[in-house]
């Protein structure tokens, strides 16, 4: 038996044996000890975003979508489909227009506009504001990540998930306050409340993000590489969440990662990028049970 680890450099072995040998380590009792545990609060918190929902509902869908800039074509002939059921995983190397997917989608690229864009059966550009598309989507990211610098507490960082900002620069309301306090002791952040948020750890900032994400009860949470540079406890711990998010919210995961086998239990629909013949990147939809 091998016993493997995880950590920001990938999968390493750190005890070989046979079983019983390999169970009785300490290595295998480090790595058991430190496996994370969900905040038990996140279960009474979830449950007020749920209710009856219906799983047909359209929340995304792309038609014949294409992106270029310039000389360079990123996309070509993208079709997608992602309904209230659909928990996705989009799966492609560095490079191939996952990003730029993601950004015309939320409202942050304009070449989302006057293409066959739909979000929530709408279709994009047909009147919305981009704060009015942003209000569906919380995002975690390693560009948001990077953006925080030096100046803002934990709980600023997470109030500004409900003004879309980076860094709090609104009035903020009493409800905001308790809401931003909630998700924050979901994750077991509440001793780092008036922490900075540059002074605390990578994984812990990586939860604080997430808290930002959710505090305003997004119908889609689009997840970037969210365990890009983590270690193995933080690792663990955020995909733990992210399942009991899908299964208790009414919140959608959309979960973008160049590694496949690191995604939460949750996905049940693969969309691939593959090369186009044509120039630039395309994707196929699956369904994860059929993979």
């Amino acid at each position: 038996m091998a016993l493997m680890r995880q950590d920001a450099s990938g999968m390493r072995m750190v005890r070989q044996g046979i079983l019983d040998e390999v169970m009785g380590s300490s290595e295998y009792v480090q790595i058991e000890s430190a496996r994370a545990q969900v905040p038990e609060r996140l279960g009474t918190l979830l449950p007020m975003n749920a209710g009856a929902r219906d799983d047909d509902e359209e929340l995304i869908r792309l038609e014949n979508v294409t992106a270029s800039y310039g000389d360079i074509t990123v996309l070509t002939d993208v079709n997608w489909l992602m309904t209230a059921r659909d928990h996705v995983v989009i799966e492609g190397p560095n490079g191939c227009g996952k990003s730029t997917l993601l950004s015309l989608i939320d409202g942050e690229n304009h070449k989302g506009y006057g293409q066959q864009v739909f979000l929530f059966s709408r279709l994009k550009g047909s009147g919305e504001t981009i704060w009015e598309t942003k209000k569906h989507f919380g995002v975690v990211s390693n560009e948001l990540h990077n953006k925080y610098s030096k100046g803002w507490r934990v709980l600023d960082v997470v109030v500004s998930g409900f003004f879309d900002s980076v860094g709090l620069y609104d009035e903020t309301g009493a409800a905001q306050i308790e809401g931003a306090r909630s998700w924050i002791e979901a994750l077991g952040l509440q001793q780092l409340e008036t922490h900075y948020y540059h002074e605390i750890s990578f994984g812990q900032q990586r939860l604080v993000l997430l808290a930002r994400a959710m505090v305003k009860r997004p119908r889609i949470l689009i997840l970037d590489e969210p365990c890009v540079g983590l270690d193995d406890y933080h690792r663990q711990l955020i995909l733990a969440v992210l399942d009991i998010i899908a299964q208790c919210a009414q919140t959608n995961i959309l979960y973008v990662t160049h590694v496949p086998d690191e995604q939460p239990r949750c996905i049940n629909q693969i969309l691939r990028f593959s090369k186009h013949s044509a120039g630039g990147y395309t994707v196929e939809q699956l369904r994860q049970d059929s993979v």
